[in-house]
């Protein structure tokens, strides 16, 4: 026991002359307690960003095809002969809402006497065409839809300039693709491993990350990232998506019309805190596919990237999502388009 108590009394003697010591047990203290606000709350991230957090946990659950999809409230496959059948599809912006465009479509034609009409969101958050291409063919053509209506394209734009750069892939494809249990044990750097364990230093040093386990600048380079033929390249993949879901959706007796939708990038009034890279590439991108329009003179698709150029107001929450005002607008710009096909 004298023992024991001599060695309480030493290491305190030690910490109490030993100021290296004393940094390093607070620093270990102070960084765990980081950790744990790190694990357990959003406290480290932007309001908007944690926002988004939240709603992964609930969301982009793996699946076949699409690689990832929604708790879709899906119609009955037995569609009744009185009922005109419409499904949208999109990102988040089809999505979410309040109230969600899909919604908004049903009011508009409940209001105008198209009571046969039914409108159902598909919507899946991240989603870009080559998805809702894939789900048309493996899901929506299930629900025998009179109408098939895509409202996208920032995806197809926006996604390869921040995260996987290969033109007309999914929403963090790359991920998936690095997998750790896809590579032998000696394929990832074995102090990056350890350290990605820690949830503060992920958020601190991603581009660490990133580089070491996704190895972005390589595949950016080999893609030719921010090139004039990548930017096209995104352009022609998204307008062949189009052309194709629209041919798949007359083979099974559906209408179909795409809306390309707006921007913030597509607004004229000048955004100082707009990142100048980005926003090039997204007015560039959104002008090829325009022009990509042109050649396809029969494809139903409506252009809505420049109904905002001349707002003044600031109707974007970020690069794509508008407030709920704006989004009414848009619902009623759809509705236009659309109301010759309802019953």
């Amino acid at each position: 026991m004298m023992a024991l108590l001599h060695t309480f009394q030493s290491i305190a003697h030690a910490l109490k002359h030993n100021v290296v010591v004393k940094l390093l047990i607070v620093s270990v203290l102070l960084f765990t307690a980081c950790e744990y606000l790190a694990r357990q709350t959003n406290l480290f991230y932007p309001r908007k960003i944690s926002d988004l957090m939240r709603l992964q946990k609930d969301y982009r659950h793996p699946h076949p095809y699409t690689m990832f999809t929604e708790p879709i409230h899906y119609p009955p496959t037995d569609k009744s002969p009185d009922e005109y059948r419409v499904i949208m599809t999109g990102g988040s912006t089809v999505q979410f809402g309040n109230p969600p465009l899909p919604d908004l479509l049903q009011q508009s034609a409940a209001g105008n006497n198209f009571h046969r009409t039914k409108v159902y969101n598909f919507g899946v958050i991240s989603q870009n065409s080559g998805q809702e291409l894939a789900q048309l063919v493996h899901s929506i053509v299930d629900y025998k839809p009179d109408l098939v209506i895509f409202y996208d394209g920032g995806n197809d734009i926006l996604d390869p300039f921040h995260s996987d750069p290969r033109p007309g892939y999914p929403f963090n494809f790359i991920v998936y693709q690095k997998n750790p249990l896809m590579y032998k044990a000696g394929h990832y750097p074995l102090f990056s491993l350890i350290l990605f364990k820690s949830q503060l230093i992920r958020m601190l040093f991603k581009g660490y990350f990133e580089e070491h386990f996704l190895n972005l600048k390589e595949l950016r380079k080999k893609v030719g990232y921010r090139s004039e033929p990548w930017r096209q390249q995104i352009a022609d993949e998204y307008l062949k998506n189009i052309l194709k879901a629209e041919r798949i959706a007359h083979q099974f007796d559906s209408q179909f019309i795409a809306f390309f939708q707006p921007l913030r990038y597509n607004q004229k009034k000048p955004n100082p805190d707009l990142d100048e890279a980005r926003a090039f590439h997204a007015q560039d991108v959104s002008r090829k596919i325009r022009e990509g329009m042109q050649r396809f003179p029969s494809l139903s698709i409506v252009d809505l990237s420049g109904t905002v150029a001349d707002q003044r107001e600031d109707i974007f929450w970020d690069d794509i999502h508008v407030n709920d005002d704006y989004n009414a607008v848009i619902a009623g710009q759809i509705f236009h388009h659309i109301r010759k096909y309802l019953k």
